[in-house]
């Protein structure tokens, strides 16, 4: 709980000081440091740290939670404060950006997704043991319900990227990967 306290006293400091020296190239750096102390504490005070700090067990869950801040953080950053600013302003250069913008962060979820799902696959392999107790448990069928809805998050994601951002991309008059 203390390496948690610090980690989060850390980013308080940080975002404190990120508003006077934008300009400063460490406090991204130490931003995640925090971040990263801060998520395997967390998973160590679970079931994730029950074999102790470093152990397989930990490591895939603090993976996991990071995974899943990235790519959920992402996003909401994205829809709630980057979005309707580059949506009200119709301009060329704006119009360039919002497809960048929209290109990285779907590069962005991809990986946050596949260090998200990877250790989650280990964690439910390692939790639930069996293909019975995957739906004879309330672990394993919470786990289904989390799976399905993954799996829902997944396909709007694949709409975005192969469907919407090409479209921004053609709309800015920007190359397609």
């Amino acid at each position: 709980w203390s390496w948690r306290a610090a980690a989060v006293l850390c980013l308080g400091v940080i975002w404190l000081i990120q508003g006077r020296q934008s300009s400063a190239r460490l406090l991204p750096v130490t931003a995640f440091a925090s971040l990263i102390v801060n998520v395997i504490s967390l998973s160590a005070s679970g079931h994730g740290g029950d074999n102790g700090l470093l152990s397989a067990a930990n490591i895939a869950n603090s993976l996991h939670i990071l995974g899943a801040l990235v790519w959920g953080g992402a996003i909401i950053v994205f829809a709630l404060l980057i979005l309707p600013g580059l949506m009200r302003d119709r301009q060329a250069a704006t119009q360039s950006l919002l497809a960048d913008s929209s290109l990285r962060l779907s590069g962005l979820a991809g990986i946050a997704l596949a260090v998200t799902v990877v250790p989650g696959l280990y964690n439910a392999w390692s939790l639930v043991g069996s293909w019975h107790d995957l739906w004879s448990t309330l672990y394993g069928r919470l786990l289904v319900a989390k799976i399905i809805l993954v799996i829902a998050m997944i396909a709007l994601g694949a709409v975005n990227r192969y469907r919407y951002v090409p479209s921004l991309l053609v709309q800015a008059d920007r190359p397609l990967p």
